[in-house]
């Protein structure tokens, strides 16, 4: 029986127009075959009904994670899925990667089965990047924090346990990072399924898709630090990594070089049903999904003015969240200054991408002891407090403070002891 028969065609519409997010339109059409009718082609036809557009449309410019450039990858995807697009496509993968995909959709640019697709695979973007963020906090605030100390002679020693404050749920840059990983996978994964046909490259869809890990130095290098490189391997690999721990089945590719001087990648073929996951960090099956939060004010909104000190804006998400302490942090290894009581290395990042620290903005590191607090440019140099995003105020720099200039390196090893250990126990269990 629809649950939803009863109710006036006004009423369900406003109903469905303000399904915010994927997972609610899905349900929806699961629901209700009033819903569902309207993304069954009937008649024999495959042609989208408009209806069914307008709401897909409606979360593509409202939904505070698509909206943001991620709506291109839903469109790009839906074209892939076109019957018709292998044994009709023309272009190479640089023209068709070059497109703008910004034109709304309409009855003639998707199929009525493309479109059902889309919500489904949209819909399990959403509930992946649930769990894939409930899986990332975990960890996290599963750790310990570990800094310099004092002994009893008021000598410098380490393994000095300092607390963590509580940063709260997942900010929109934090889940944004989350959500532009796995649609990144997704298109990789769709691309890679026509590829065959259409003789393109995978490696070149690496270049595309901005994946360049930044390069982790064994030796002093001769022409200084190099610059910053793209975010979006490191995230797309701590994403594809994470859902290999909480998914029971992995559908994987063979390890593919992005560039010979990084790391091996290895992608998902096609991204697993959030439905199936459960593995070695989640035996059961038992993720919240919610909707995401609201975009991050307008950086010229003085109201708010905490939200670009604390890098969680719309525009920092084009780069790193920790910026050049990314590649400066095995830099300083590589270079022969590992910090003193230093246990473990920073030349391997795979622990720090399994703690999602490539995702964090910098309140969660700061309440981690990992960041400092800084003053924002238009205030005042001096003052030794800042306002945070809870509306508290807060120390100016480090929280605790720094016993040595050091100890930033030490504090980010001992996170990375600290997964190596949940790794071991894990497996243990």
């Amino acid at each position: 029986m629809d649950p939803f028969s009863a109710i006036p065609h006004e009423l369900l519409s406003s109903i469905s127009e303000e399904a915010a997010d994927w997972v609610g339109l899905d349900s929806l059409i699961r629901v209700s075959p009033r819903i569902a009718a309207l993304f069954i082609p009937e008649g024999g036809s495959d042609q989208a009904h408009p209806d069914a557009i307008y709401l897909v449309e409606n979360i593509l410019r409202t939904n505070s994670m698509v909206s943001h450039r991620l709506h291109r990858f839903f469109r790009m995807c839906a074209d892939l899925r076109s019957p018709t697009f292998s044994s009709g496509c023309n272009l190479t993968l640089a023209e068709f990667m070059a497109q703008e995909y910004s034109s709304p959709l309409s009855p003639t640019s998707v199929t009525g089965t493309a479109l059902r697709d889309m919500v489904r695979v949209a819909a399990n973007i959403q509930r992946l990047a649930c769990a894939c963020l409930t899986t990332f906090l975990a960890r996290t605030r599963a750790v310990q924090p570990i800094g310099y100390g004092k002994d009893a002679a008021g000598k410098l020693k380490g393994g000095e346990p300092y607390p963590a404050r509580e940063a709260g749920p997942p900010s929109w840059v934090e889940e944004y990072r989350i959500y532009r990983a796995l649609w990144h996978l997704q298109l990789h994964s769709d691309v890679w399924n026509v590829s065959p046909q259409l003789d393109w490259s995978i490696s070149e869809l690496q270049l595309h898709l901005r994946i360049s890990g930044c390069r982790v130095p064994t030796q002093k290098s001769k022409k200084g630090v190099t610059g910053e490189s793209e975010p979006t391997g490191d995230e797309m690999r701590a994403v594809s990594e994470c859902l290999q721990d909480i998914c029971a089945h992995s559908n994987l590719s063979e390890p593919l070089v992005a560039n010979a001087e990084t790391f091996y990648l290895r992608f998902w073929l096609e991204l697993p049903d959030a439905s199936s996951l459960g593995g070695q960090d989640a035996p059961i099956c038992d993720f919240r999904v919610w909707s995401p939060p609201p975009l991050p004010p307008s950086e010229e909104d003085t109201c708010k003015p905490s939200a670009a000190q604390w890098a969680n804006t719309v525009s920092d998400t084009e780069g790193r969240n920790i910026h050049g302490m990314w590649h400066m942090l095995p830099t300083f290894e590589a270079y022969g200054r590992r910090a003193l009581f230093q246990r473990c290395t920073l030349l391997d990042r795979r622990p720090l991408l399994a703690l999602g620290m490539v995702f964090w903005d910098y309140w969660r590191l700061y309440n981690l002891g990992l960041m400092p607090a800084r003053c924002s440019d238009d205030g005042d140099g001096n003052s030794q407090v800042v306002r945070a995003p809870d509306g508290t105020e807060v120390p100016v720099g480090f929280n605790p403070s720094l016993t040595t200039s050091d100890e930033p390196q030490y504090r980010w090893s001992e996170f990375a002891a600290a997964r190596l250990v949940q790794e071991k126990q894990g497996e243990q269990e």
